[in-house]
């Protein structure tokens, strides 16, 4: 008889990205200064905010600085939904039900113009930056 489920790493990712409300890929590169990172920058269909998602797979932490002086932001916070692991080859089990999280907060952009968002390693995230 089973009476626990577990949420797998691949189940807490696709319930991440089955959330977005991303419409188009504007770009997607390789951070050369952060090892193991790399970004994906999309906009949604309204075009009311930026949404990047950040794939850490390093295993230190890194930080991330995005120019989006050209869209004119005008949000004083961006908004970051985080799927992370302290282990990259870790997952949830029985015995340790919380080994891959998820988590959401809002932060305050310092710098309207060039954000820049600490990201963790074994980490997807997903920061959203209104227009």
């Amino acid at each position: 008889l089973k009476d626990t489920v577990i949420i797998s790493a691949t189940g807490k990712i696709f319930e991440l990205m089955s959330r977005s409300k991303t419409a188009w890929v504007l770009k997607t590169d390789t951070i050369s200064a952060a090892k193991g990172v790399i970004v994906q920058s999309t906009i949604p269909a309204d075009k009311k905010s930026l949404i990047f998602y950040v794939l850490n797979y390093g295993k230190n932490p890194s930080k991330v600085t995005f120019d989006i002086s050209a869209f004119k932001p005008t949000a004083k916070e961006a908004y970051i939904r985080t799927v992370s692991c302290d282990d990259p080859l870790g997952g949830n089990a029985v015995s340790r039900k919380t080994k891959v999280v998820s988590s959401e907060k809002a932060v305050k952009l310092t710098n309207l113009r060039k954000p820049t968002f600490p990201v963790m390693p074994g980490s997807v995230n997903e920061i959203t930056i209104r227009l």
